[in-house]
């Protein structure tokens, strides 16, 4: 239960104001750095195993994506850091489900380069310089690598936040869109046994101020939480859990303990409304920033009051943890937790006046914010749940044995990471990612693309899909829409230009669109052609590594194999989050692109062309004539070259959809509890 002292009740000055009760908010958590990586894996794990609903109708959910009501991201720069401490990876049955799946994570390569390659480099950045205290040969000369964490640097988690912002703000505002979408699952919700209320949500941002992911991007990750959740839902409470240094003195006591006054220094200042912390993130974007950054802080220590203190921090995460999630449960504690919390934030909205020496310091004042509480948890621990679990662990085990074949597999075996997943994925499936942001220039910028608003992945099969035999098949295209707008240009007379324009156009799209009433070949068939060539070669790649991988026992053997497989196929296939669904996804943005091309920009140029036909002044209505016909050539092309990026994304994905069945599927267990494959797996189990 969160214990403000600072809570003042008045004594004989009347009735009690009326207390509200609230039920449950939908909630989207926020890990920043390792700290909050490791609460939020333990939230995770507690919805996964938690049996849920009421009147005797207990069931779990399969995967979180199951459980509506909470959304998660984790923002980091350390990109090892994906289990929670004191578990393996290869052992943890549950790691599948429990780790934060790539739709999740801001965790990415961070080039500092671009911000010290020289002395002016942070000259482009204007809204950076102002604040970053780092000058372009310092950061040279700290010689820090990003993939590792900020190093206890603040600024650095700092400025990695200001330079991914635009993911960070189009991934929170997905998951609050995604929150919200939530709220219409009226059947799962009962079936959980979950009471939602509909009119409010809540943020909970959770890092630590020791290190320096979390003590750098705090501030700015509430105050972008808040501006966006104005915007998208409209109210949420926008929480804050920040772990003091003493849990982390063993990290460098005395860099924490800097980094934890810096930080908290700057708490103070920005909770007591302190607008000059940041006024914008990029070059673009004009928040309306809100007042503070945070709705209510809790500062979460490794000791209370007593002096008492545990020599594990991994002890305050499980606190933490638990008392996050019973913010999930329905029970009527739970429930009064929460409307306790509600009804203390009336005593904290006034300042705290420290005591002063008035013979010194007679008009003094010394006031400091009153908004930051504190909490902690006591079990009572009758063993009796205990032992209902062990039974249950005991006999699941036995029955994954018998059913899937999950316990009779070695723990020691070689299970192949996500690391490895991914780089076989980009080697022999051409499915590295490589952000896309080639986009059109539109005149008119009312044009509002809901699908492909900024900067989004595409893979290298697409790529590989758009060129065969005969070269690149958009330069191609590119090749013949100025070809035929030169001839038209020197062959026809200026008024029959918007006549010729528009008949070309109609070639052009029946040379490299599919009609179901032509039987000439067209450009899209030559893609579908290639995606047949491509998928041979690709099962020829997998098919030549994976009996590789079999034959090395150090490194692969079977075992490693299927682990691997089984992955792979996670990662195409998941509802949603899988790389199928990602280039379907793909292929809509490409269209819409198109369909903005061809709507706004083509149209627009051809109607500006025909008022060049005519007129006085003949001398300038014929070089407006040719730079008119100049755009039209750049948009013409455009809108043939999306069109086809979308045939290719269409046919990407079936290829995977076709790679993926081969590749096969678990069809039972045998004698031993092995899962039985067939497909490509199954022709590998043969020869065990």
């Amino acid at each position: 239960m969160a214990d403000n002292l600072n809570q003042t009740i008045g004594a004989g000055t009347g009735e009690r104001k009326q207390e509200q009760s609230i039920d449950l908010r939908p909630t989207l958590f926020i890990g920043i750095g390792g700290t909050g990586m490791e609460v939020l894996m333990r939230v995770r794990r507690r919805i996964l195993n938690t049996l849920w609903g009421g009147n005797g109708a207990r069931t779990r959910v399969d995967s979180l994506a199951e459980f509506p009501v909470a959304q998660f991201i984790q923002f980091d720069l350390d990109t090892g850091a994906v289990i929670d401490s004191g578990r393996a990876q290869a052992e943890d049955l549950q790691f599948d489900q429990v780790k934060f799946t790539d739709e999740e994570k801001i965790v990415e390569a961070f080039d500092m380069d671009k911000y010290s390659r020289d002395d002016d480099a942070l000259e482009k950045y204007p809204h950076i310089k102002e604040w970053l205290s780092l000058t372009p040969k310092k950061i040279r000369e700290l010689g820090i690598d990003p993939s590792k964490g900020a190093g206890q640097i603040r600024a650095v988690s700092r400025l990695y936040l200001f330079d991914k912002y635009t993911k960070i703000r189009d991934k929170i505002r997905l998951k609050l869109k995604t929150l919200k979408a939530g709220l219409s699952h009226e059947q799962q919700l009962a079936r959980l046994g979950l009471r939602m209320e509909t009119e409010k949500f809540r943020i909970v941002i959770v890092g630590s101020v020791a290190g320096g992911t979390g003590s750098g991007a705090f501030l700015d990750m509430g105050l972008l939480a808040r501006w966006l959740a104005k915007s998208e839902v409209g109210n949420a409470d926008v929480e804050l859990m920040l772990f003091l240094p003493t849990g982390y003195a063993g990290a460098n006591k005395e860099r924490t303990e800097a980094n934890g006054y810096a930080a908290l220094m700057e708490l103070e200042s920005a909770m007591l409304g302190n607008k000059g912390y940041v006024g914008r993130w990029d070059a673009y974007d004009q928040p309306e920033l809100p007042r503070e950054p945070y709705s209510e802080v809790y500062l979460i220590d490794s000791g209370n009051l007593a002096q008492q203190h545990t020599n594990d921090v991994k002890d305050v995460y499980h606190m933490v943890a638990d008392t996050l999630f019973e913010d999930f449960a329905s029970g009527d504690f739970a429930r009064r937790k929460r409307s306790v919390a509600v009804n203390q934030a009336q005593h904290k909205n006034f300042l705290h006046d420290a005591l002063v020496p008035k013979n010194r310091f007679a008009d003094m004042r010394l006031s400091y914010s009153k908004r930051f509480s504190s909490f902690g948890q006591a079990v009572l621990d009758t063993r009796q749940e205990a032992r209902r679990e062990e039974r249950a662990h005991r006999w699941a085990g036995a029955m994954l044995k018998a059913f899937f074949g999950v316990g009779g597999v070695d723990t020691g075996v070689n299970r192949a990471t996500d690391k490895q997943r991914d780089e076989f994925m980009a080697a022999q499936m051409a499915l590295r990612a490589t952000p896309f942001s080639d986009f059109p220039t539109f005149s008119d910028r009312n044009v509002e693309l809901k699908r492909s608003s900024g900067e989004f992945l595409d893979y290298a099969l697409v790529d590989d899909l758009l060129q065969d035999k005969h070269g690149l098949l958009l330069a191609g295209v590119e090749q013949r829409v100025n070809a035929r707008i030169d001839s038209i240009r020197t062959g026809f007379d200026r008024a029959e230009w918007p006549t010729q324009v528009r008949e070309t156009v109609q070639q052009l799209e029946r040379d490299s669109v599919r009609d179901q009433d032509s039987t000439a070949d067209t450009t899209e068939d030559r893609v579908v052609k290639r995606r047949r060539e491509v998928l041979e070669r690709i099962k020829l790649a997998i098919r030549d590594q994976l009996y590789a991988y079999l034959d090395n026992k150090d490194f692969g053997g079977l075992e490693y194999v299927l682990s691997l497989v089984e992955q792979i196929k996670d990662r195409l296939e998941a509802p949603g989050t899988g790389l199928i669904s990602a280039l379907k996804l793909n292929s809509e943005r490409y269209r819409e692109i198109k369909e903005a091309v061809r709507t706004r920009e083509y149209e627009r140029l051809l109607a500006n062309l025909e008022q060049t036909k005519g007129g006085f002044f003949s001398s300038n209505n014929e070089k407006q004539a040719v730079t008119v016909l100049d755009h039209l050539r750049t948009e013409i092309a455009n809108a043939l070259k999306f069109h086809l990026r979308a045939k290719a994304a269409d046919e990407a994905a079936i290829l995977m959809a076709d790679l993926s069945a081969w590749l096969g599927k678990k069809n039972g267990v045998d004698a031993q509890g092995r899962a039985i494959w067939n497909g490509l797996v199954g022709e590998l189990q043969a020869g065990r």
